[in-house]
């Protein structure tokens, strides 16, 4: 008999995996076992990973340049309003 915290909005058992791929379709961090019934944003901003990108302390690399370009970019996370980063 699982609690009713592992279900999910749709009424689906379900464990929570957090995860971020490097351009190489890498796993770089994973963060599975949180339950089902809670946010996702929740469950990053609870992350070591979303702890360390709150306060600045995620030692990304530096800047790289475009592929065929002279134009610096820095390296970056993608959220959406389902998934805000912040």
């Amino acid at each position: 008999n699982s609690s009713s915290v592992y279900y999910n909005y749709k009424g689906y058992f379900s464990v929570v995996m957090l995860a971020v791929c490097d351009a190489n379709y890498s796993f770089t961090y994973a963060n599975v076992g949180a339950v089902g019934s809670e946010s996702d944003g929740g469950i990053f901003r609870r992350s070591k990973f979303g702890e360390k990108m709150m306060t600045n302390n995620l030692a990304l690399p530096p800047d790289k340049l475009l592929p065929n370009t002279n134009i610096s970019s820095p390296f970056v996370f993608v959220g959406d309003e389902a998934f805000p980063l912040l």
